[in-house]
């Protein structure tokens, strides 16, 4: 329970969640089922592999689902509102969060894209360009880790909406573009605030968009020049976190 008349709760038996919301004394009330869920591996395997388990990284993230079947009823200032479709599951937890980091996903169908990353603390360094993506679809099911060992070249853009990341490891290249269209820095319609956890209460530590175009492109072979995959997904998110942020943002 948040206040006199607010709520939250999720319920979960087995495979299938319910999740309850009521805010502003019943103005937003909010229904939810999931269930089906997709997950990242077998066995519980989460996006960071091995690596999860080292007693010095500072921050965890783990997909419950990279894609659940869902459906929901929300009742706004009376108006109601139902659907159905997909639902990205996920958690963060740790000891500290970065000063700046990506995160974003989308789907349709069984293509599935998900992933975090930036400059990642690790005990007494910070690890630059670490990315954990998962990619799945009905030709592919590729994960990349910093320790596969794969590398990444980021190019991050807040301010015209564009995230691209290059992963490369031995025999497989994955370029993935996030772009949100329209935005540019007097224009950023497409984004909205979003408050992160602090010793102190939720601040205002990133802006994220559901508006986002997702270009996925494939590669394998020696040079990673052989083309496999090509995808284009509509109404992913993508959120530029922290110092990612456009600077008028942090200002």
């Amino acid at each position: 329970r948040v206040g006199a008349k607010d709520e939250f709760y999720i319920v979960q038996e087995g495979e299938h969640q319910h999740v309850h919301a009521s805010y502003d004394q019943g103005g937003f009330v909010l229904d939810a089922n999931f269930s089906r869920p997709q997950p990242w591996g077998e066995g519980g395997e989460g996006p960071e592999g091995w690596v999860g388990h080292l007693p010095i990284l500072g921050l965890h993230w783990f997909v419950y689902s990279l894609g659940s079947r869902a459906s929901y009823r929300m009742e706004i200032n009376g108006e109601i509102i139902t659907g159905t479709g997909l639902a990205h599951q996920e958690k963060n937890w740790g000891k500290t969060f970065p000063k700046s980091w990506l995160w974003g996903e989308a789907a349709s169908g069984n293509t599935k894209i998900a992933l975090a990353g930036g400059p990642v603390p690790l005990g007494p360094i910070t690890v630059p360009d670490a990315f954990l993506i998962g990619y799945r679809s009905d030709v592919l099911e590729w994960n990349f880790h910093p320790n596969d060992p794969a590398l990444y070249f980021p190019t991050i853009d807040a301010c015209n909406g564009i995230f691209r990341v290059e992963a490369k490891s031995a025999r497989r290249r994955l370029l993935i573009t996030f772009r949100v269209e329209g935005t540019t820095r007097t224009n950023r319609e497409g984004f909205f605030n979003v408050g992160g956890p602090t010793g102190t209460g939720f601040l205002v530590d990133s802006v994220e968009s559901y508006r986002a175009n997702v270009e996925i492109l494939a590669y394998t072979g020696f040079n990673g020049d052989k083309l496999v995959d090509a995808k284009n997904l509509t109404m992913g998110a993508i959120e530029f976190g922290g110092d990612f942020r456009c600077d008028e943002e942090e200002e």
